[in-house]
């Protein structure tokens, strides 16, 4: 058996409490012409914190914060393979410049329902995240925003570290220990590995910490410049 599946789903509510559900294209299989949240499969390269904001961008031309909501797993109902489908409360969005992708746009429709009648068209799996969605809204619980990684890095400056979380906090130290040139860098990975940073977050900070390098390369070269 192959590995696990990984999907993300977004339940985003408006003012006046409908959730936001789109409509699969016919032409997309499995579940062709089927309501769903926000949602896809998250890539070996991305991290699961990563898919729901990637679709609002993508799809739905949307900046979107989260946060987690709740996690649910089963074999899928059309393949049998073991999937994990996680959950996260769009807590807030930003409109994006330009048009949504519609060569890999898996949907056709957007549309508000009510909580009661996406419940009844949405499959199990994520009528349960829904579910667990109306249940924090109603008990008056938000969860706590995930910063996308690159927010952590503004124009090259170092960002205050209050509260970050203690993945956030571990990439930032290691790709500000890597940008800055010290120690060994192989050992450096290595801890940021044993202290829970999967291979793609170590990626990321490698990637952030070359572009630091060069900013401060940058910025010493122009300040030897004005003192010429």
């Amino acid at each position: 058996m192959g590995a696990a599946q990984i999907i993300g789903y977004g339940v985003q509510f408006d003012a006046g409490g409908r959730v936001l559900l789109l409509r699969r294209r016919a032409a997309a299989p499995p579940w062709a012409g089927a309501w769903w949240l926000p949602g896809s499969v998250t890539p070996r390269d991305e991290e699961p914190d990563e898919t729901v904001p990637r679709v609002f961008a993508s799809l739905l031309r949307q900046r979107a914060t989260v946060g987690y909501l709740e996690t649910v797993s089963g074999p899928d109902p059309q393949s049998g393979r073991h999937t994990v489908h996680n959950g996260y409360r769009v807590l807030s969005c930003k409109a994006l410049e330009g048009q949504p992708e519609d060569e890999r746009n898996e949907f056709d429709a957007a549309e508000w329902h009510e909580p009661a009648a996406a419940l009844a068209v949405l499959p199990a799996e994520q009528g349960a995240l829904l579910r667990a969605a109306i249940e924090q809204a109603e008990l008056g619980i938000e969860p706590e925003p995930i910063a996308p990684l690159d927010d952590l890095f503004d124009e090259g400056a170092e960002p205050a570290a209050h509260g970050l979380s203690g993945r956030e906090r571990a990439l930032l130290d290691l790709a500000l220990k890597l940008g800055a040139g010290t120690g060994d860098p192989a050992a450096a990975c290595r801890e940021a590995s044993a202290a829970g940073l999967s291979g793609a977050d170590v990626e990321f900070a490698v990637r952030r910490a070359a572009a630091l390098g060069a900013m401060r390369t940058m910025s010493g070269s122009d300040e030897t410049g004005d003192r010429r």
